[in-house]
């Protein structure tokens, strides 16, 4: 039944490309804390055992990621920036243009922030032989060094599997449960009404959980969301959350962030980090993301089936007014597909110029159903379009997945 409604709602849904795949593309992370990285093919010295670990430290925010057996490329935005340490003292092999490695008593560190306009996309290496040289006098250490880690025993642990697993846990408490083959660490920030804040380990991060609502997130940093978490109830400054582990949609050569279509089909989709589709309504939304369709990969029907339905992608925020056609109203776009009603032209053009009126498009009350309307904008100061749309660099980062 649900293949069916999916079928009939496309059948209104087109878009006219060419196919030509791409490398894969990951989701924006920002750390607040330390968070380890293994390699498993380089060895701490030439010869050595392989296998090695990088700590990627707080603060650090990058677009995108893809970490290898023994490399690790990065995608960085205006804005971004990396701090990697090394305890076995490793050299991080990058392309010219790009800081050199830094070598400490005791590590090494490679520090970059991207402040010019378009894209980083660069690749770091790591080989057996590549360490720092040994020398009598080091550069001073700025930063300390490489944090002490936990050590947890994992015998007596609740595992997380597919079924769920249900645990009530106080305000400040901090509990481990395993989740595959990861020790999951939970710690309870707060515990509100409605909403509990939340931090993680794997991956290193804060999350706000509203009640009834779930979140997935990647727990083993390949892109794709295994880790489902829903906040049951609170009560006395209490939480009870329903932890289950999510198995995700893996096909060769297609990654989260990936655009898709069929053979001899028209239609794209997104493919979401939580193993679901989101598929363009038309080619004006398409465009407020992508310049061109030189991104979308060709897949088989059958492999497209096996993802989730996640719903229709909705305007990238700030690039665009809009309007549905059964209405003057004009509204500004937010975060997640939420609009904003203008309180009038003046309004219009101080957010988008002179000619703001080449700048609205008309959608079809069809597609009403995937945004929500927020209040009604009062002041000019209560939106930019520049910011709306820098917030929401990805499909998967406007949706929340």
């Amino acid at each position: 039944m649900k293949n069916l409604k999916i079928l009939a709602l496309l059948a209104i849904i087109s878009l006219f490309l060419p196919a030509n795949p791409v490398s894969a593309v990951y989701n924006a992370v920002q750390w607040s804390n330390t968070m380890r990285l293994y390699f498993t093919q380089v060895a701490p010295v030439d010869g050595g055992t392989k296998g090695i670990s990088l700590d990627i430290y707080k603060d650090s925010f990058l677009e995108y990621y893809y970490l290898d057996v023994a490399s690790l490329r990065l995608q960085m935005r205006s804005g971004s920036k990396v701090y990697l340490q090394s305890p076995d003292r490793k050299i991080f092999n990058v392309p010219a243009g790009y800081p050199e490695t830094e070598c400490f008593d005791g590590y090494s560190r490679f520090a970059y922030e991207f402040n010019d306009a378009g894209l980083a996309d660069f690749t770091i290496t790591l080989t057996d032989g590549g360490n720092c040289p040994e020398v009598e006098e080091l550069v001073e250490a700025e930063e300390p060094t490489t944090p002490v880690v936990e050590q947890i025993d994992v015998t007596n642990l609740d595992r997380i599997t597919a079924n769920g697993l249900t645990k009530s846990l106080d305000q400040n408490s901090r509990t481990h449960f395993v989740l595959g083959n990861i020790v999951e660490t939970i710690e309870v920030l707060s515990v509100g009404g409605t909403e509990t804040k939340i931090k993680l380990s794997a991956p290193d991060k804060e999350l706000i959980l509203s009640a009834g609502k779930e979140k997935i997130v990647d727990t083993d940093a390949d892109g794709w969301n295994d880790l489902s978490l829903t906040l049951k109830s609170t009560t006395g400054g209490e939480a009870e959350f329903m932890m289950r582990m999510t198995e995700p949609v893996k096909i060769a050569g297609i990654n989260p962030g990936d655009l898709v279509k069929v053979l001899g089909g028209t239609t794209v989709y997104y493919v979401g980090a939580n193993s679901k589709l989101y598929v363009f309504p038309n080619e004006k939304t398409y465009k407020t993301w992508y310049s061109d369709f030189s991104l979308v990969k060709t897949i088989g029907s059958s492999d497209l089936g096996k993802f989730g339905w996640g719903g229709l992608v909705t305007y990238r925020p700030g690039v665009k007014m809009v309007k549905f056609s059964i209405s003057p109203d004009v509204y500004v776009v937010g975060r997640g597909g939420v609009l904003r009603k203008l309180k009038d032209e003046a309004m219009a053009k101080e957010f988008y110029g002179e000619d703001w009126n080449k700048k609205i498009d008309d959608i079809n009350e069809a597609f009403m159903f995937s945004y929500s309307f927020g209040s009604d904008l009062t002041a000019v100061g209560e939106y930019n379009s520049e910011e709306a749309s820098q917030l929401s660099p990805t499909v998967g980062v406007d949706r929340g997945i």
